[in-house]
């Protein structure tokens, strides 16, 4: 074989396989993974046109992978005890694949249950043990009724976009 069509071929094979390489990388900012929406008895026995509290909250991690992994640690912890809070409905999470981007729903039966629940000891140590995790973060709460549940992420990202305020504000997201 001559040494012009072995490096042709060799180019073109670093070629492809930086373009693979290439797609992934801005594939994976591009995909999202969400579990099902969680709903609690309690919510399922409630009328349509009830209202309740939907807050969601959305973060982006500081690039350490320490610090995010802390985050997760503290996350997690949190979403093994929703179900314990008095006047918890529902909840969803979703995540950007490898880009340390996560967004959280729940739903709450009015908004003394909701600021129970930030305010209370397991979501509390999160916030104060992990937000030197967070690069950038947006909150929201709304009233919506059972029958518009689970909001779809595309709902959530125009009222966001409309209604989130900055966790990292001093002032603070108004719950």
């Amino acid at each position: 074989m001559s040494g012009c069509v072995y490096h042709r071929r060799k180019r073109h094979t670093v070629c492809r396989t930086m373009f693979v390489v290439a797609l992934g990388v801005w594939l994976s900012g591009c995909i999202y993974v969400s579990q099902p929406f969680t709903k609690s008895d309690a919510l399922k026995a409630l009328p349509a046109e009830q209202s309740v509290i939907v807050s969601v909250t959305h973060v982006v991690l500081q690039k350490d992978r320490a610090q995010a992994q802390r985050f997760w640690d503290y996350n997690q912890r949190v979403v093994d005890t929703l179900a314990e809070n008095k006047g918890y409905l529902g909840h969803k999470l979703r995540l950007r694949l490898f880009s340390g981007e996560a967004w959280t729903m729940t739903v709450w039966e009015d908004r003394v249950a909701l600021s129970q629940f930030i305010f209370g000891d397991v979501h509390d140590t999160a916030i104060m043990e992990a937000m030197n995790s967070v690069a950038d973060g947006r909150s929201f709460t709304a009233s919506v009724s059972v029958d518009q549940l689970p909001l779809s992420w595309s709902a959530a990202e125009k009222l966001m976009d409309e209604k989130g305020r900055s966790l990292l504000d001093a002032r603070g997201p108004s719950y």
